[in-house]
């Protein structure tokens, strides 16, 4: 048993690096796209404070009317203060299937 480990350690070790990489980059893509939306989501929130209607914010921000429609209908629960890490809370399953 111990030849055979000996024998493909090196295999082994590269494989483990490879996954280990993959891995690394999959969390950064997340973690990325996930500032994304949060920065997405504080933008709004800052709106909503100032009165602004969903189709003038995804004006303003250049994004899809629908997808400002559903954050802003989850900040309507944190009116009038639009907590943002709430409002993220709450709408953060609609951000990631976009």
């Amino acid at each position: 048993m111990r030849a055979i480990q000996v024998l493909f350690e090196p295999e082994l070790a590269a494989a483990e690096e490879r996954a280990e990489k993959r891995g690394e980059e999959r969390g950064e893509k997340r973690g990325e796209k996930r500032g994304q939306n949060y920065k997405l989501v504080s933008l709004v929130c800052r709106k909503l404070r100032k009165g602004k209607r969903p189709e003038v914010i995804a004006e303003d921000l250049e994004e899809d009317l629908d997808l400002i429609k559903a954050v802003c209908q989850a900040a309507e629960r944190f009116a009038p203060g639009y907590e943002e890490k709430k409002v993220f809370m709450e709408c953060s399953k609609v951000l990631e299937n976009q």
